[in-house]
């Protein structure tokens, strides 16, 4: 039987080639992370205790923990971008099986993953909302149940890119709303693609919170330092 997985990776990758999501680059062989070597080099690993900023946003509570894969930088923000943007759902699945350490390192025995959602305007116009696609890659390598309607997002914003923590708090008040009966007593990791000022994640914690979830804590592809 593994014979047979390695011949038929192998046709596969002969029929539809892999390629670095940054560069382009042919990547030959069975091993695939989705980067070359070289743009793998060009990143940067995230490790909380080199960020006293979100060490001090997780003082009050509200997020009981954080992980990402990455810290934000030109060739992060290129991929993200071309996520969200520029029609690439497929990406989801590579960026997806880069976080499946981060999440294993939040599982618990009652958790449950949700993605931080987006209004229907912004779906209707994007086509699909990339933290449900992370999401649910992330459900399938880690065996752990995600829910795309335990959280809804009910007020439509303005794009937050670029925004300060004040207005962005502003502009998202009571813009979600979280189903109790969903993530009562559950611990819940909300996936989302980016954490900038941490807004938009602690809107969403205290909204599940307020609704009865255990804990919540976020995972993300990229953390930007502030």
């Amino acid at each position: 039987m593994l014979r047979l997985k390695k011949l038929l990776s192998f046709i596969f990758n002969l029929i539809f080639p892999r390629s670095c999501i940054n560069c382009d680059k042919f990547l030959p062989g069975s091993y695939y992370t989705g980067f070359c070597l070289d743009c793998i080099k060009l990143t940067k690993e995230f490790n909380i205790k080199q960020h006293q900023a979100i060490c001090n946003i997780l003082e009050d509570k509200i997020i009981d923990d954080f992980n990402a894969r990455f810290v934000y930088n030109d060739v992060i923000s290129k991929i993200i971008t071309n996520l969200k943007f520029h029609d690439q759902p497929h990406y989801a699945e590579i960026l997806a099986n880069l976080l499946t350490k981060q999440v294993n390192g939040f599982k618990s025995e009652n958790c449950l993953l949700v993605p931080v959602p987006v209004h229907t305007k912004r779906l209707l116009k994007r086509k699909y909302n990339q933290a449900s696609l992370l999401t649910k890659y992330i459900s399938k390598n880690t065996d752990i149940k995600y829910s795309n309607n335990a959280l809804k997002r009910v007020k439509h914003t303005p794009h937050q890119t670029g925004q300060s923590a004040k207005i962005r708090k502003k502009q998202l008040k009571s813009a979600f709303l979280a189903k109790s009966t969903i993530i009562k007593d559950k611990d819940i990791i909300l996936i989302d693609d980016v954490f900038t000022t941490g807004s938009t994640v602690k809107l969403c914690a205290q909204e599940l919170k307020d609704k009865g979830a255990k804990s919540v804590k976020v995972v993300t592809i990229a953390y930007t330092a502030l």
